[in-house]
């Protein structure tokens, strides 16, 4: 326990001055203390909302119209899931983009498949982004060549803004 000021001897007060109060040292710990409260909340809400993932297992050109691609999604709670799936050509540019909603009956994978619709040839396809229920949350947009509209899809599929 601190002794009081008037009971610390003059030559010992000149020679190290006073105790100093500890408020920065409160500020920063409660600073720090707000800051790990706040990742810890960031690193819940992601896990929470990002709980489904989708991946393609193969893909097969069928025509310079259409790609037959198989995928799965894992960690789905059961009920409607839909992924962002995506074809571009050679040159990274989108030829085929749909939302596709798919039945989830199994929580650890489900083995699904879908006929996506292009402009060109696909030479890559890959799925985006994957969320339980209708929409997945900012997926990247398409980025097909300017003025080229994105090719319409057959159910389950659907184009953006749909």
């Amino acid at each position: 326990m601190p002794l009081p000021e008037s009971r610390i001897p003059v030559e010992l007060r000149d020679r190290y001055g006073l105790p100093r109060p500890k408020t920065g040292l409160v500020i920063a710990g409660g600073l720090l203390a707000s800051l790990v409260v706040l990742l810890l909340g960031f690193v819940g809400h992601y896990i929470v909302t990002h709980q489904v993932d989708g991946r393609v297992t193969s893909f097969t050109v069928r025509s310079a119209s259409q790609v037959d691609v198989a995928y799965y999604i894992s960690h789905a709670p059961l009920g409607p899931a839909t992924c962002v799936v995506r074809a571009q050509n050679g040159h990274h540019v989108d030829v085929g983009y749909a939302y596709v909603t798919t039945q989830v009956t199994n929580t650890s994978a489900t083995q699904t498949g879908y006929v996506l619709n292009t402009t060109e040839r696909a030479t890559t396809v890959e799925v985006l982004a994957c969320a339980s229920g209708l929409n997945p949350s900012r997926p990247p947009q398409p980025q097909f060549y300017p003025g080229q509209p994105a090719p319409a899809q057959s159910p389950p599929g659907r184009v953006p803004g749909v």
